[in-house]
């Protein structure tokens, strides 16, 4: 198999297993009430919610795929897109939101949730799969940078909501 079809059935399979693990994500919470369960899954329908069920399944289907190409992968360069990644795709659920449900005036039912999840997870896949390519050195610079923005938006988020 050539690696375009290798990257495109890898693209293929981060928003097919993120729609099954966010949509278990979404009901952690219920199976586990606690406060550190809460701090990474959802316990309510906001929006700030909804971005945690995407952004950590991302990561953790992010990781699963750098344990099947460990051998061939920059570490921190896959660090730094895994964490592209599940920004822009949290980011692309609220902008998903927000035109479905603002702008077109869809309600809010599952299958637009759905497709909103698939979007997200595809468009992340899609951005940070790229910034894999990237050298050791600035891989090095910019992975605890945009680290650092990512905890600050966590936490900034926790605190507000």
């Amino acid at each position: 198999m050539t690696d375009l079809k290798k990257r495109n059935l890898y693209l293929a399979f981060i928003p097919l297993s993120g729609i099954l693990l966010a949509s278990a994500w979404h009901f952690l919470y219920d199976l586990a009430p606690c406060p550190f369960v809460g701090s990474f899954a959802p316990v309510n329908e906001s929006v700030w919610e909804h971005l945690k069920i995407v952004f950590y399944p991302f990561l953790i289907i992010w990781s699963i795929g750098y344990a099947f190409k460990s051998s061939r992968q920059n570490p921190v360069a896959y660090a730094l897109a895994g964490a592209v990644g599940a920004a822009v795709a949290a980011m692309s659920v609220e902008a998903f939101d927000y035109f479905v449900n603002g702008v077109l005036g869809t309600e809010q039912i599952l299958p637009v949730h759905l497709i909103n999840c698939a979007v997200a997870f595809t468009t992340g896949a899609a951005l940070g799969y790229p910034i894999t390519l990237i050298g050791d050195r600035k891989a090095e610079i910019l992975l605890p940078v945009f680290a650092a923005l990512i905890a600050a938006a966590c936490v900034y988020g926790s605190l507000t909501v």
